[in-house]
């Protein structure tokens, strides 16, 4: 649960379990390779915000882990300043005494409230957030705020379900805690009860985190980091499961007998999503008790400006990466014109802006010189946003699947999608099987490098977003490039049966 990647350090929370910790043992054996944590192996390189960008999102998220208020952030003579500017009224105070209080009562209820709901489309940056987030708030850059993290994936199996949620919050609530009494306690019920193990989420929540917590001293728990960052619950598969997670958390923090509602622990749950209906259905319905707040992230001035900056970064490195054949383009590059332009096509999506710069600064491709390559993404015809919050996206995948014949790369696309986590060096399995060129897909997977990523660790395969899964799965959208799942399962099922036959045969050339 720890890797280090050349000038980058990637730390877990774990302090080395001892001999005589069989339950934490046992817990660790169970989650080991679930692979959800902020740090975790398989979701290197992560998605997180680049410099000077989100900063506005990002400060409200740490006023609301540190339980800031609004008079404890903001002097009342600015807060005076702000509303005197909104209503042109000389003495705010006299006029709107009530508003400001219920203004700063409203900031404090919302700084108290224990599940902060971000939410947004695709490509809006929730999961950068979310990772940013947590790697601020590990304890490596300040103050040690992050208790645990969990990210799903659809395409994971062992993190599109809710099944693994709670072991590991309780796993690294008992290592990364420091706290003795609160490891013990968690390692005692595991090794008492490894039954808890299968048991409910809910029991799990009551048996591995409420009750330890609560049995610390109010000195201990004071001093326990609180934040717990569950990053794209609408990936987790189903509604019920979506549905069961979020009343497991409510159920388990609140106390619903209390009047006014108290928490149970001092544990605060960020969750990012998309605003799924279930999913919006429950934070509507929890958001009036002062339980909940949400965040929604769109398409607002600090978005584009925040695109533009990363853009203007990310293009200065492709520059200097590619400096030696970009010697006689003009600095700096690209014009500032090209850089609104860009902005306006992304619409907000970060997942447009960072699909750009991937596809521009490819060094895997036969066409190298970026200027070229933005170029080709410049002449693509604008899409009708108003019809299609995805329309520009849409046509930037299509130029980068353009590059290659349809067959092939939908062959290879699929396989990827159906074999999650797949390393390259088998992709000559697919080559065999399908009767292709030797070299095809390698070289078919070299012109995807915008859309796919390859560990140069593990050669494995995976696709960089899940904006590009959901195109693939869209058949109005994707057109040709249409992947639909089911059947090409059965029609690798059936090229796979042949392939059996055939060695079974002794009429077989395939090598694996």
């Amino acid at each position: 649960m720890t890797a280090v990647h050349g000038d980058q350090n990637t730390y877990n929370y774990c302090v080395p379990l001892n001999s005589k910790e069989t339950g934490l043992q046992h817990l660790f054996q169970t989650i080991g390779k679930v692979d959800a944590l902020h740090t975790s192996q398989a979701r290197f390189p992560p998605p997180k915000c680049h410099d000077q960008t989100r900063t506005v999102i990002l400060g409200q998220l740490s006023n609301w882990i540190k339980g800031h208020s609004l008079r404890s952030s903001w002097r009342t003579t600015d807060f005076m300043g702000r509303l005197r500017r909104k209503t042109k009224i000389t003495n705010p105070s006299a006029a709107f005494p009530d508003l400001i209080d219920d203004c700063i009562a409203h900031n404090a209820l919302s700084h108290s409230a224990p599940i902060h709901w971000l939410y947004g489309p695709a490509g809006v940056g929730k999961s950068a957030i979310a990772q940013t987030i947590c790697e601020n708030s590990d304890g490596f850059r300040g103050k040690k705020h992050l208790a645990a993290s969990f990210f799903f994936s659809r395409s994971s199996p062992t993190r599109n379900h809710p099944k693994y949620l709670i072991l590991t919050i309780a796993y690294c609530l008992a290592t990364s805690c420091k706290d003795s009494r609160l490891r013990a306690t968690i390692d005692k019920v595991v090794k008492t009860n490894p039954a808890v193990l299968d048991a409910s989420l809910s029991n799990q929540f009551r048996e591995l985190v409420i009750k330890p917590i609560n049995s610390l001293s109010e000195w201990r728990k004071a001093r326990l980091p609180k934040l717990v960052v569950i990053d794209g619950l609408d990936e987790c598969l189903g509604s019920d499961s979506q549905k069961l997670v979020l009343n497991t958390l409510f159920s388990g923090l609140v106390d619903q007998e209390s009047e006014p509602l108290k928490l149970r622990i001092p544990l605060r749950f960020l969750i990012a999503s998309r605003p799924e209906p279930t999913i919006r259905s429950f934070f509507k319905q929890t958001t009036d008790s002062g339980i909940s707040i949400h965040t929604y992230l769109d398409n607002d001035r600090e978005v584009a400006r925040d695109i533009a900056v990363y853009l203007r970064d990310e293009f200065a490195l492709i520059y200097q990466t590619h400096r030696d054949s970009m010697n006689s383009v003009q600095w700096p590059w690209p014009p500032e014109h090209i850089i609104q332009e860009l902005v306006h096509r992304a619409s907000g999506q970060f997942i447009y802006a960072s699909t750009v710069l991937k596809y521009v600064g490819n060094d895997h491709h036969e066409n190298l010189f970026p200027p070229k390559r933005l170029e080709a993404v410049l002449a693509l015809p604008l899409g009708d946003i108003d019809k299609d919050a995805f329309a520009d996206l849409d046509i930037l995948y299509h130029q980068i699947l353009d590059e290659s014949p349809t067959n092939l790369v939908v062959t290879v696309l699929a396989f990827v999608l159906l074999t999650h986590g797949h390393r390259l060096s088998d992709m000559h399995i697919l080559e065999q099987i399908f009767l292709l060129p030797t070299g095809a897909v390698s070289t078919t997977l070299r012109r995807l490098h915008s859309v796919l990523s390859i560990s140069l660790e593990d050669d494995t395969v995976n696709v960089h977003h899940k904006s590009f899964e959901d195109f693939l799965g869209d058949e109005i959208r994707s057109k040709q490039y249409y992947i639909d799942s089911l059947a090409y399962f059965e029609q690798f099922m059936d090229y796979c049966r042949d392939a059996i036959c055939d060695i079974e045969s002794g009429d077989s050339s395939l090598d694996w």
